[in-house]
């Protein structure tokens, strides 16, 4: 049987997996993942083609490792025991006994996960580029390139006090004072960029791309070891029970990003400058 538990979010009661009418995962599935991807490519001048793109894309995230079931109580979220190498004060040492590397008893650790809801994330993606031939050898593609998504799993506070003094929602069944993460997936996020690049092929082997971004990315989920919008391993927000304040830009929200390439082939081999003889 799997060693996790959720909790109750109206009780406080812990729901083990597998017992008493409780799921083995502890968590419902979903039956919606219908994920279409649909593209198109117009050419109107012998030079210029507009192209298009819609998909969606769906995956369950990955839960932090504080943020799993199986840190709840009874269960221990990690245990260590380590041998005294023998020394001079202590010539016996503390050999390690396999029978001492499991504890007897399961202490609460104060610290509780909850999923509540969760199921996985929607994706979805859209771009309008067009590309013209300038000459033989280079072209210039301009487009629009956005992204939404919704369903992201986001961990708040759910023992979070909802003003100085109060009383906390879960002070009489797990104590005023208890730090409950409960992960849900209602956080969202959106992209928006104006993409440019400028392709030379130029001769002997050289190749040139020039890459420009004008775009913002709004969010009002983490980030996973960045933390909440980029700040310093801060993962939870500033009010559990006003998500909307937190929606901002990102961490990783890049106004202008200007990038390039340049790449040489080099001259040796068959049909090259310096070629390779057949004998």
């Amino acid at each position: 049987m799997p060693k996790m538990t959720n909790i109750d979010l109206k009780t406080g009661a812990l729901l083990p997996a597998g017992k008493n009418g409780n799921s083995r995962a502890l968590y419902n599935p979903t039956y919606d993942q219908f994920l279409p991807r649909i593209g198109f490519a117009y050419s109107p001048t012998p030079k210029s083609v507009l192209r298009g793109g819609y998909g969606i894309s769906s995956y369950f995230e990955g839960m932090g490792l504080n943020l799993r079931l199986t840190q709840n109580p009874p269960y221990h979220s990690e245990y260590q025991s380590t041998a005294i190498a023998p020394s001079a004060t202590n010539p016996g040492g503390k050999p390690l006994h396999v029978q001492d590397g499991i504890p007897t008893t399961l202490a609460g650790t104060g610290n509780y996960n909850a999923w509540d809801g969760i199921r996985p994330s929607l994706t979805q993606e859209f771009s309008l580029t067009t590309e013209y031939q300038l000459s033989n050898s280079t072209s210039i593609q301009v487009g629009y390139v956005g992204e939404t998504g919704q369903h992201l799993a986001i961990p708040v506070k759910g023992n979070q006090l909802t003003a100085v003094g109060a009383k906390a929602p879960f002070a009489d069944s797990l104590g005023q004072d208890t730090n409950i993460a409960v992960t849900r997936s209602n956080a969202m996020m959106n992209y928006n960029s104006l993409q440019a690049v400028f392709h030379a092929h130029g001769s002997n082997g050289l190749d040139f791309t020039a890459n420009y971004t004008y775009s913002k990315a709004l969010s009002n989920g983490g980030e996973g070891y960045m933390g909440m919008n980029g700040t310093a391993l801060q993962y939870y927000q500033q009010n559990a029970y006003d998500l909307a304040s937190e929606y901002g830009p990102t961490g990783l929200d890049s106004r202008h990003n200007l990038s390039g390439s340049l790449v040489y082939e080099l001259p040796f081999g068959r049909g090259r400058r310096f070629g390779v003889v057949d004998h």
